[in-house]
């Protein structure tokens, strides 16, 4: 997770939950490869086209050669409840259409794994060889090879429900979504103690049903701990800097190509971050606090936790000890709709530039969202929780709106490409120690690192830009 930066070693990527299941994404990508041009959810995959050609009639026999980075595929059903719902649904699509799928995995635990992953993308590219028709990267890596040049503009026929796009020069060039698991496992959530709720008389189905409809702001988030015998909130500054991305504010905008948004002053996010400081401050937690021990112990209502590190509250907590989880609150009602950072290490998805199989890995993509995002979310909760889904739908989609909201951001998904100047610009104001004038001189250095990694060389900061699109926009 974000809130421990490391780009090395064999653990960095906190897969502790991941590990545990017997089957991950590339389950996904064998369903979705057999689906090519599928319709919206719960369209027949057998449709006939308007040319009177079914999806079925157009691919079967095909097959999808796939380079992914760190995932497996399970040959049977057993194992978790996410492991079953992927092969339920593989088998389902396998045999409406009968398309293979050739796959390849590479690690990409540490540095010099992730730069073998980008040479051998880049190379396939420029060669021409075309060995690879779509890939699952790290987002970093796969920001970098699209930079490059290595993937076509993702097709029209890749929109669906349940997927989102980083838009890099004004080019969708990026896909990604909750179908996978391992952009699960990056998500931050709200954690809140239920049984400090309950002491407070508080109903964990009411405050759900309010972060379901849309509720869950930041004053929504501070009045539920004020007035408390306990702790309300502990974030560490790289926690606050996450909720800083959730409440719709950001480093960088590529909707157009790369900008950096410098219509935020200094004063507004050190205002944004002071409030947290203070709420610690004033209840007796120490700044820059990560809440595990102080959770565990029943004296923390509410802290941010990523999923990959949901275990520490877990295993430290009391037995039976009830954890709700809650989206990032939104800055105020008038945003609509959760979001989150996708991380560095994220999987994102995209078509190589020499294929000549972008129509089905777009489909593939497509059918993967529409079709199994919402049995993926359910099952992973189940995973995770240990309860039973059906029994909790209410816990279900408050758990698939948080997970629904990841949104691209190149200066906090790909930090290190523009020399973490982003990351640093944020810091310093989480820390409140950058004055309005050094603000203004770090967002003029960002932008010409920016324009420097797309090759811009006129130091314009990009004003033509057009009008951010809703997958990357920094504002509500």
């Amino acid at each position: 997770m974000r809130w421990v930066r490391s780009k090395n070693g064999g653990g960095t990527r906190g897969r502790a939950i991941l590990m545990r299941f017997t089957a991950l994404l590339l389950c996904m990508l064998m369903l979705g490869a057999v689906v090519s041009c599928a319709g919206a959810a719960g369209d027949d995959p057998t449709v006939a086209t308007t040319s009177g050609q079914t999806d079925a009639d157009r691919f079967r026999g095909e097959a999808l050669s796939v380079l992914s980075a760190d995932t497996a595929y399970a040959s049977d059903g057993t194992g978790s409840a996410v492991s079953r719902a992927l092969y339920s649904l593989d088998g389902l699509i396998r045999d409406a259409l009968g398309i293979t799928v050739a796959y390849e995995m590479r690690s990409a635990d540490l540095i010099e794994d992730r730069a073998a992953l980008l040479d051998a993308v880049v190379h396939d590219a420029e060669s021409g060889v075309g060995q690879y028709d779509l890939f699952r990267l790290p987002a970093l890596t796969a920001t970098e090879a699209a930079i490059c040049g290595a993937f076509m503009e993702l097709p029209n026929a890749t929109e669906g429900d349940g997927i989102s796009f980083a838009t890099l020069s004004g080019k969708r060039m990026l896909a990604f979504g909750a179908f996978d698991p391992d952009l699960i496992e990056t998500v931050p959530c709200i954690a809140v103690s239920g049984s400090l709720l309950r002491a407070a008389g508080i109903a964990s189905d009411a405050l759900l049903q309010m972060a379901l409809e849309g509720g869950f702001t930041l004053e929504a988030m501070m009045r539920l701990g004020a007035e408390r015998e306990v702790i309300p909130f502990a974030a560490t500054e790289a926690q606050a800097i996450t909720l800083y991305y959730g409440a719709g504010f950001g480093a960088v905008d590529t909707a157009w190509r790369a900008v950096v948004h410098a219509d935020l002053t200094a004063g507004e996010p050190t205002a944004f971050f002071s409030v947290f400081s203070d709420l610690m401050r004033q209840n007796g937690c120490p700044e820059n606090t990560l809440g595990v021990t102080l959770f565990s112990e029943g004296r923390l209502l509410m802290m941010p936790i990523g999923l990959s590190s949901l275990s520490l509250l877990t295993d430290a907590a009391q037995t039976g000890a009830e954890i709700l989880l809650l989206p990032l609150p939104k800055r105020d009602a008038g945003q609509s709709e959760y979001r989150f950072p996708l991380m560095w290490n994220a999987p994102t998805y995209a078509v190589s530039s020499v294929t000549e199989r972008g129509a089905l890995s777009a489909s593939v993509l497509r059918f993967a969202a529409e079709h199994g995002t919402d049995t993926v979310v359910a099952a992973f909760l189940e995973t995770l929780c240990g309860t039973d889904s059906a029994e909790n739908e209410l816990r279900v989609a408050v758990f698939g709106a948080a997970v629904r909201g990841a949104r691209y951001d190149l200066g906090y998904t790909a930090s290190d490409l523009i020399g973490g100047e982003a990351e640093v610009l944020l810091k310093r104001c989480a820390s409140g120690t950058i004055s309005e004038v050094q603000y203004a001189e770090a967002v003029r250095s960002l932008s010409d690192a920016i324009d420097a990694l797309f090759g811009q060389s006129d130091g314009s900061n990009g004003a033509e830009s057009a009008e951010s699109d809703a997958n990357s926009s920094m504002s509500p």
